[in-house]
């Protein structure tokens, strides 16, 4: 089994250190607005309120500035029709809404889902999991874009599921690093002016915006690799 996506998400982080590392700085910059709003509402210095404005606070990045990065790569790599290399920023400017959209009908669709058991959230998920990326980069309504990723899904599950499982297990073991460093660098109690002002927390969240960098170009990676795999099965249509 080749790990094509592993190599080439790899390759795109090194061809594009300066947006890798203003997207890790955009991270370490929003996760300051919890504990600004902690500081400012002394009742709210709470763990899972903290959580709640972590994720708030990664909204932009998630609608915005990933997206675009994310889409400049595709047409860089690919030059693809739906995605040409020459016209990539006014392709984006008519699709992150609707990508967000999509986005964030796949995280309903899947919290629906698991509200019943976890298996049918799950299956959603990975049915559905590439119709954000179709509407994105291949400009398709939503409606086309779920059926396109189930028919990728169908065909090439085994393979999707491997490389997911390798890069959660990478993710995972950088996860248990982070925590280690946490646990010996950061003060404890962990108030929100440390979360705010010392280093090692600028560090954590440095570490976390790159590692989400990361996994989401090599989730692109994969992505085209699912392309090029269904465009080369026997009378398969191309799913533009």
């Amino acid at each position: 089994m080749e790990f094509r996506p592993l190599a080439r998400g790899l390759r795109y982080l090194s061809k594009h250190p300066l947006q890798v590392l203003g997207l890790a700085m955009l991270t370490v910059v929003f996760s300051f607005l919890g504990p600004v709003l902690q500081m400012a509402r002394p009742a709210l210095d709470d763990p899972k309120i903290s959580l709640i404005f972590a994720l708030l606070a990664m909204i932009p990045l998630e609608l915005y500035f990933m997206p675009r990065f994310l889409l400049s790569v595709d047409a860089v790599a690919l030059d693809h029709p739906m995605n040409p290399g020459k016209s990539w920023r006014n392709t984006f400017e008519k699709r992150w809404m609707r990508a967000f959209a999509a986005k964030l009908l796949l995280y309903l669709l899947f919290i629906l889902g698991a509200t019943c058991l976890l298996v049918p959230g799950l299956i959603i998920w990975v049915t559905l999991g590439w119709m954000p990326y179709r509407v994105l980069l291949r400009g398709e309504p939503v409606r086309k874009a779920a059926r396109a990723s189930a028919v990728l899904m169908a065909r090439f599950w085994p393979y999707t599921l491997l490389t997911g499982i390798v890069v959660l297990a990478i993710y995972g073991l950088s996860y248990f690093g982070v925590a280690y460093f946490e646990t010996h660098f950061l003060p404890d109690p962990e108030t929100p002016w440390i979360r705010l002002t010392h280093p090692a927390s600028w560090t954590i969240d440095f570490i976390a915006g790159a590692m989400n960098v990361w996994i989401s170009l090599t989730f692109l990676a994969l992505y085209q690799r699912l392309e090029e795999l269904n465009a080369a099965v026997p009378e398969s249509k191309p799913q533009h």
